[in-house]
């Protein structure tokens, strides 16, 4: 076979399975070599007690369903979670007396169900790659990337958050958004439905009806939404409820004075800006992001910058929040068959975004770096939020670019 035929078997994809590899290989290599240090330094530093506290601490809320909200601003999630949460620990913990969510992880087959939780969370996901129209290898060797990547690896699993399911969800809402099946295109506006449900800000999904001026089932999500969102709300306190949530949202979008590069705030906190002026700031970011997808004509960035939208707006992101720029990377899949420069850039982005940053660890001798205002920001944050922004940034001037030669060639045709 000559180089040439090589080269053209050669895609995107396999440009991005093969950066996403050599990072989680070499992380394995060196935590055979080294032991539980390397596992130590890709993990958050409060791991030793708090592994999988957002899976029971929001345990922990819901057994209680009039109280959900009383817990301030760590209660952060719409009612539809929180019946998942009270079935789910009414069958492990019932009659049980619980003090906290560490006493909680501690009690027999706790730890037992939450492999359950994530077992059935990550099958839900490769279900979802599975349906993917790409090679049966492709898909196989996408689903361990992903898996074995920071986002959810040591993201969503370690943390035990929610965020896994919901990309889930929104993932296939998106392959069967356009389907030529009736009732997968009705059920993908269900699942975007819980998604925001759960989550909230998967409703920015909604942003790609209007742009395609898909008017009845923009309809039909409302109203999805209205049932997923606030029907919940009969189980959790009712009208008093929702007025606990809204203020419970309030408080978070008031932002956290934390330098963190998970969040857009985060970064204004790096030079300076605080307060009323950082909120403002972070809600213009928002709406650049909803004006960059409702002109975009590019699938891959209208996907990027609804991913930015719900991981760097949010107040309180951590790294399982990445998990959100998978939908670009499933669009890389669908539409970038050859090499180009741009597919390549995309590649290339995604791919150390859905790694592990190992090779910095062998630079720094896997030594822990924390950054002294904030107990989540540390080099590995660095590393994949670094990626992430600059793919960002590599998209927003991109979009630019091309919504400047159609207004010069307008001008040309006129």
């Amino acid at each position: 076979m000559n180089k040439k035929k090589i080269f053209e078997k050669v895609s995107p994809l396999t440009i991005y399975l093969f950066v996403s590899f050599v990072g989680i290989v070499l992380f394995f290599c060196a935590a055979y070599f080294k032991g539980s240090p390397v596992f130590k330094w890709l993990a958050m530093e409060n791991n030793s007690d708090w592994t999988m506290s957002d899976y029971f601490r929001h345990l922990l809320f819901a057994r209680d369903r009039g109280t959900v909200y009383d817990h301030g601003d760590n209660a952060c999630f719409p009612p539809l979670a929180y019946v998942f949460y009270y079935v789910y620990g009414k069958i492990s913990t019932a009659g049980e007396v619980v003090k906290n969510f560490i006493v909680l992880s501690d009690m027999p087959y706790q730890i037992l169900m939450y492999v359950l939780y994530s077992v059935v969370s990550v099958l839900l996901l490769v279900y979802t790659i599975e349906e993917l129209p790409i090679k049966k290898y492709q898909r196989k060797l996408l689903a361990f990337s992903v898996i074995l990547s920071t986002p959810l690896f040591m993201g969503a699993l370690e943390r035990g958050n929610m965020t896994l399911i919901v990309i889930a969800l929104l993932l296939l809402a998106m392959l069967w958004k356009d389907s030529e099946s009736v009732w997968k295109r009705e059920l993908a506006l269900i699942l975007i439905a819980i998604a925001a449900g759960l989550k909230i800000y998967p409703a920015f999904f909604g942003l790609l009806y209007l742009k395609e001026k898909r008017w009845k089932e923009a309809i039909h999500l409302v109203i999805y939404g209205i049932l997923f969102f606030f029907g919940p709300f009969i189980f959790f306190g009712g009208v008093n409820g929702f007025q606990a949530f809204w203020n419970v949202i309030t408080m978070m979008l008031g932002g956290r004075p934390v330098e963190r590069v998970q969040f857009f705030t985060g970064i204004l906190s790096f030079i300076g800006i605080h307060g009323t002026t950082a909120q403002i700031l972070n809600y213009a970011f928002l709406l650049i992001m909803f004006l960059l997808v409702l002109f975009s004509k590019s699938n891959i960035r209208k996907m990027t910058f609804l991913a930015a939208a719900m991981a760097f707006f949010p107040n309180a992101a951590f790294r399982y929040t990445l998990l959100y720029f998978l939908m670009p990377l499933f669009v890389l899949c669908l539409e970038h068959k050859k090499l180009k420069f741009d597919s390549v850039m995309n590649a290339l982005f995604l791919g150390y975004i859905f790694s592990i940053p190992t090779i910095y660890g062998f630079l720094t001798d896997f030594q822990l770096a924390f950054h002294e205002n904030s107990y989540s920001y540390t080099c590995v944050e660095r590393n994949i939020y670094t990626a992430a922004w600059l793919y960002l940034f590599y998209q927003v001037v991109m979009e630019l670019v091309c919504q400047v030669n159609q207004f010069r060639q307008k001008k040309k045709r006129q």
